[in-house]
């Protein structure tokens, strides 16, 4: 296997904040930039909800209102130019409602993160702009993706997979830890135990009667799009994984936000091929934790096990949710690790994993606890609002 090197380039250009002590200045609506329209055709709510806008050049700086009120937004430069052309904004959206926001000339205010994306070399030293070996080259064993409720970790060697880093404390305080993960602080520390399996939801591909993960490879590549403070995200482009006398090419795009207590995953398929891929992810199996459980809610599949599987032998609960346009086949034969796998759509399949650990901020103490934060969020998951953008004079 060749020697494995990869970037991560510092993307993020701005943040912006609401402040209680702000006063609205001027007409939003005749003031506008652009104006963002976000409309919930649904009885449902929404808190939180992250809204992607890909941006157009603009020459001035501005911040987003409702009303007056300046809503939080995060802004990413993604072909590294110097200029934004990514946008995302935090809002709360009421069942079947409609909200307008306002993009109005001004300086951004200065906002304290509330999610943090970690990838820093053993000495401490932070990688936003420097080339390193992949293998154990990273502090803390690989990238890792933290917000008030917990963390997950991409470790950085074989296989790499994710894992959990429970938290106590709502700061965003990983950034300040040397140590290793493994040993549980009183702020908290690695809470899985993974022993042979993959990690939590860590994808695979199905190669005829077993699950491999992408741990064999001709080059593995990685960028850091986003780093917050509502959403990180990290890229990986794997190429040359050998399966069935091919080598395909893999983009893997791995995100979280703030407030969530959730990661999301989408593999996409690079190559062409006539090979019928399925893609694979689930959970560990563990002896003192239910078996892999499925369920549904609105429009999400999900299956989960929860019981006495965390690292320290506490109450953990893992799951996995995966929106219904993706039939499901479910893999028995792991003894390790229980698995979904399926073909891609558009030659992408996308889902979300999530965790919540007893001594954690959320204090799930039981199975029904757990069972309905899957719902909450499967439910979320199921909803798309409708958002439109008008540029003003365009």
């Amino acid at each position: 296997m060749k020697e494995k090197y990869f970037l991560l380039p510092l993307l993020f250009l701005g943040q912006i904040m609401q402040s209680c002590n702000s006063s609205g200045g001027g007409d939003s609506a005749s003031d506008s930039l652009f104006d963002i329209t976000v409309s919930l055709n649904t009885s449902d709510s929404l808190k939180d909800y992250l809204i992607p806008v890909d941006l157009l050049a603009l020459d001035q700086s501005f911040t987003v209102r409702h009303d007056e009120e300046l809503v939080p937004i995060q802004l990413d430069d993604r072909n590294n130019n110097g200029v934004a052309d990514k946008l995302f904004v935090m809002i709360d959206l009421p069942e079947g409602g409609t909200k307008t926001l306002h993009a109005i000339p001004g300086e951004p205010t200065a906002q304290k993160s509330q999610i943090q994306l970690l990838a820093a070399l053993p000495g401490g030293e932070h990688v936003d702009q420097l080339t390193f070996p992949v293998e154990h080259d990273l502090q803390l064993g690989g990238i890792v993706m933290e917000n008030e409720w917990l963390a997950y970790r991409l470790l950085s060697f074989p296989p790499y997979n994710f894992d959990i880093i429970g938290k106590v404390y709502p700061e965003l305080i990983l950034d300040t830890i040397q140590s290793e993960l493994s040993i549980l602080k009183k702020w908290g520390g690695d809470i899985l135990d993974e022993s042979n399996s993959l990690g939590i939801a860590s994808p695979a591909i199905y190669n005829f009667d077993k699950v491999a993960p992408f741990d064999q490879f001709d080059s593995r590549e990685v960028t850091v799009r986003s780093k917050g403070p509502l959403y990180a995200e990290v890229y990986q482009l794997i190429k040359g994984v050998p399966i069935r006398g091919e080598r395909i090419d893999v983009g893997i795009t791995w995100s979280m936000q703030a407030n969530k207590h959730w990661a999301q995953v989408e593999i996409e398929l690079l190559s062409t091929t006539n090979l019928n891929l399925q893609f694979a992810f689930g959970l560990p199996r563990h002896e003192e934790a239910d078996a892999f459980i499925q369920g549904k809610k609105g429009s999400t599949q999900f299956a989960y096990t929860y019981g006495l599987q965390s690292e320290q032998g506490e109450q953990l609960g893992m799951a996995v949710m995966v929106p219904e346009i993706y039939d499901l086949d479910l893999y028995r034969d792991d003894p390790h690790n229980h698995f979904f796998m399926t073909l891609p759509v558009n030659n992408k399949v996308q889902y979300r994993y999530l965790a919540a650990w007893v001594k954690g901020r959320l204090t799930i103490f039981d199975e029904v606890d757990f069972v309905g934060l899957i719902r909450k969020y499967a439910q979320e998951y199921s909803v798309q609002p409708t958002t439109m953008v008008k540029y003003a004079n365009r």
